[in-house]
């Protein structure tokens, strides 16, 4: 399930590149003024601050208890925070479930354990009270939240329920659209949207519930179809629309593209196009470069072999033409999460508390963050 590694990410992520491309002018300033406390690091060596940090965890309720020892600790100093923190988001009294910006980047979605939905407009994060508008989910909460493709719907799957909630209006007052049943536990929610007739509401289950649903926005189901890998972690969805991919237990990544009748747009079938096959073993996450003006070409996994690659995927999978890895990249760690902006030149990967940001060109790190939150990124996956 996307999670809050995606807040983390996104927020980090505009501003990591030009960090990267002017570390070199910094470091000539610095030279030049002779001040040798403002020389720049390499990334192992970078602060490591762990105050102040923005109040996201994985999906689903964690509870710490204190003991004896831990109240016995003396107090940590002070670190300052990390120079590309811009923002910490704060008003839920439990903690978070799940994060999303919209596709304009305009609102950040968060949801929580307490019961509530909370929307805020980017443009005011550097007001004193920045503007927001709540949803309230009466007697459940939300587990996953996500937004259409056009940034006008923002869909929900509530706990207890098992429900998704469909909702609109943000300007003024969130309305609920359509609410439905799914029965059964959902993992990631994918609005696969061509216009607001023809919108399919894709559900991926979570851990043994390894089935993926097509419905239509009145709950009507269109299509059921197990994808038999055991155990699943995280489906996404490409931003055209046009493929979904499943990262599950074993080392092979199916991927699926929703066909549409001619004429109308309405859904036909899902049915698998390509697969990914080259990693020992499971994946944890996968994620696809493009964007509304960048064409999907890459698709990028992370397993628990512990390494990252990126595939291409523009090929003619319909003459059985299989993708191609064309990078890797090997740790000592598993990254349990990973993103990579729309022109595919950067990766951002999770693991712990930390984030890692990889260019693809190289393969080479160009930045980390140590503790970038308090709780784990992302789900718990390894």
């Amino acid at each position: 399930m996307y999670t809050v590694f995606a807040l983390v990410v996104l927020v980090v992520l505009g501003v990591a590149g030009y960090l990267f491309l002017n570390r070199q002018a910094v470091a000539s300033a610095n030279e030049h003024r002779g001040t040798k406390g403002l020389q720049p690091k390499e990334h192992s060596d970078m602060p490591k601050p762990h105050t102040k940090k923005p109040h996201l965890k994985h999906h689903g309720p964690t509870h710490h208890h204190a003991n004896s020892a831990d109240i016995a600790k003396p107090k940590q100093p002070h670190v300052p925070d990390h120079p590309l923190l811009c923002h910490v988001l704060k008003g839920h009294t439990g903690p978070i479930t799940s994060a999303c910006f919209s596709p304009n980047g305009r609102f950040i979605a968060t949801a929580s354990t307490d019961r509530t939905i909370r929307l805020t407009l980017r443009e005011s994060l550097g007001s004193k009270n920045p503007t927001f508008k709540t949803i309230n989910i009466p007697y459940d909460y939300a587990t996953t939240c996500t937004f259409s493709s056009d940034g006008k719907t923002l869909g929900v799957v509530t706990a207890d329920g098992q429900a998704v909630m469909l909702y609109h209006k943000f300007k003024t007052k969130p309305e609920c659209l359509h609410t439905f049943p799914i029965h059964h536990d959902v993992a990631s929610l994918l609005l696969n949207d061509v216009g607001d007739k023809w919108m399919t509401i894709v559900t991926v289950g979570r851990d043994d519930d390894t089935v993926v649903k097509c419905w239509d926005v009145d709950g009507a189901l269109l299509q059921s179809t197990n994808i038999h890998q055991i155990q699943n972690f995280h489906g996404m969805q490409s931003k055209d629309n046009r493929f979904i991919a499943v990262a599950a237990f074993t080392p092979e990544v199916k991927i699926y593209e929703i066909h549409r009748k001619k004429g109308t747009g309405a859904f036909d079938k899902m049915h698998k196009v390509m697969a990914l096959q080259g990693h020992t073993s499971g994946v944890l996450d996968v994620a696809f470069d493009g964007s509304d003006s960048t064409p999907v070409n890459h698709i990028v996994t992370t397993s628990k072999d512990g390494s990252v690659r990126v595939w291409d995927i523009n090929v003619r999978y319909k003459l059985e033409e299989d993708p191609k890895c064309i990078k890797t990249y090997t740790s000592s760690v598993v990254y349990s999460t990973i993103d990579v902006t729309p022109n595919g030149k950067l990766l951002a990967l999770g693991h712990g508390q930390d984030v890692t940001f990889v260019r693809v060109d190289s393969m080479e790190v160009v930045l980390s963050i140590a503790h970038a939150q308090e709780g784990r990124l992302g789900m718990s996956k390894v």
